[in-house]
């Protein structure tokens, strides 16, 4: 235990901050967003085609 923190707790804090980033990303190509918060989003520093790569989004074209 860290810090009086359980692994366990530690683990769904790191999962809950993964989910809220997927989130904030999945927002901005959503959105075409090229700011977040006044800097430049993900999808813009690393282009939206760059940023959605899975194989089932292939099979949509």
């Amino acid at each position: 235990m860290a810090g009086g923190v359980l692994p366990s707790q530690l683990q769904m804090a790191m999962i809950a901050e993964m989910i809220h980033t997927a989130s904030l990303v999945h927002d901005d190509v959503i959105d075409q967003s090229d700011i977040r918060r006044g800097k430049p989003s993900i999808n813009a520093v690393w282009s939206q085609k760059k940023l959605v790569v899975s194989p089932w989004r292939r099979e949509w074209k």
